[in-house]
């Protein structure tokens, strides 16, 4: 049998990121935009600020990345086009992410001037560095998270249960299939239905 996604619930994945924005205001963005997107974590990763419209509130989706080796066997993150699913995907953002946003990216700008550099317009949404080239690695987010998750006493959740979260939170809601598996980057309904069909069913017993 299909192992059935654990979801936290919007309580507690709230008052979560709530708790990490007073320690870590870039990474409660990061959770923040993982339980809106429901994104993979390699895909939020690379997101980079030409992927997004803030006049429009709108995300474009469309790379990840992708811990690998080079050909002399170093390890090394790849940046993929497209992502796992498909080519890619836009998705809709609320007022108050994109005024996160908005912030984010002020911050991004007054670190990069302390440091002595500017930040390209092509520069990571989530970075180390100050001008924005390098994106989080994928593993290193998941360790962060877990430490969080540690630290502020939650019972065992995944970061990817983020994912399910805004999956399951949707079409809890009543939202279509067809619009979910959209959001969420599935290559076909056929797939979210495979994964979320007992939300869906449940859902239409109500």
């Amino acid at each position: 049998p299909k192992r059935r996604p654990t979801t936290p619930g919007a309580a507690s994945l709230a008052g979560f990121v709530a708790w990490v924005g007073e320690r870590d205001a870039d990474f409660a963005l990061y959770l923040r935009l993982a339980a809106i997107v429901g994104a993979r974590r390699a895909e939020l990763c690379a997101l980079r600020w030409t992927d997004l419209d803030l006049d429009t509130g709108r995300l474009e989706i469309s790379r990840r990345l992708v811990a690998g080796r080079d050909s002399g066997g170093h390890e090394k993150v790849f940046e993929l086009e497209g992502t796992k699913a498909n080519a890619g995907h836009a998705v809709a953002l609320d007022p108050v992410t994109v005024e996160r946003l908005r912030a984010h990216r002020n911050a991004c700008a007054e670190r990069a001037v302390a440091c002595g550099v500017s930040l390209p317009r092509d520069a990571h949404v989530f970075s180390i560095e100050p001008d924005g080239a390098v994106g989080w690695k994928p593993h290193s987010v998941t360790q962060r998270f877990r430490r969080l998750r540690a630290q502020a006493g939650l019972p065992p959740m995944r970061l990817h249960d983020v994912r399910h979260y805004v999956a399951t939170h949707l079409i809890d809601q009543g939202v279509a299939v067809t619009t979910v598996s959209e959001r969420i980057g599935h290559s076909s309904p056929r797939t979210t239905l495979g994964i979320y069909g007992q939300g869906v069913t449940e859902t239409d017993h109500r």
